[in-house]
């Protein structure tokens, strides 16, 4: 507090979209998957193995969703994977959560069975930058994709479609900074 208010400075990197493929699946890679794989079915399945969903166009890799407790929404071919936000063994906020005020330390890493696994000596490879990386993701809603693009199932339709969006975006955002610098007088 004596030393006032400091600049915010970026966590481990330039600022980016956080992404599982590239922050969390490594750290299960290095750590995890010689114990958690298919070998060991009455263990957590950590591997980097993709899985596709059509119903989301998107390839989750089996360790995400091991991780977060994750099942084909409806019975029907086609379905959309959802996990599950208030397991106990991961518990965070997503974004289908219902918006009510949150008690502290209700849900999060420190809410979740998993951490304290880890922190009562399970898998002691981990280093601490590992497991703060691993609760950054937690904390952040696990997410899996750094960007929309990411992971995608796209057809040429799709990506078209995508990029006639992503072109408006652009555009939307320069002439939002150029009113912007008009009303600042730069």
């Amino acid at each position: 507090m004596a030393a006032g208010a400091q600049t915010l400075m970026p966590i481990r990197g330039p600022r980016r979209g956080f992404s599982f493929l590239k922050e969390v699946q490594p750290i299960l890679d290095r750590n995890c998957v010689k114990c958690h794989d298919e070998r060991h079915p009455k263990k957590m399945d950590l591997r980097n193995t993709a899985v596709p969903d059509p119903g989301a166009k998107r390839k989750w890799t089996q360790a995400y969703l091991t991780l977060t407790h994750a099942g084909p929404d409806r019975k029907e071919e086609g379905s959309c994977w959802r996990g599950q936000a208030t397991h106990p063994m991961l518990n965070w906020i997503s974004a289908a959560s219902a918006p009510t005020l949150q008690k502290p330390y209700s849900a999060g890493s420190n809410a979740s069975d998993l951490f304290k696994k880890l922190d009562g000596g399970h898998c002691k490879t981990l280093t601490q930058e590992e497991l703060a990386s691993l609760a950054t993701w937690v904390d952040l809603g696990v997410p899996f994709c750094e960007n929309y693009c990411e992971a995608n199932m796209w057809n040429e339709s799709d990506v078209r479609k995508y990029q006639q969006y992503q072109a408006k975006r652009d555009r939307m955002a320069a002439e939002d900074l150029r009113t912007l610098r008009m009303l600042s007088g730069k």
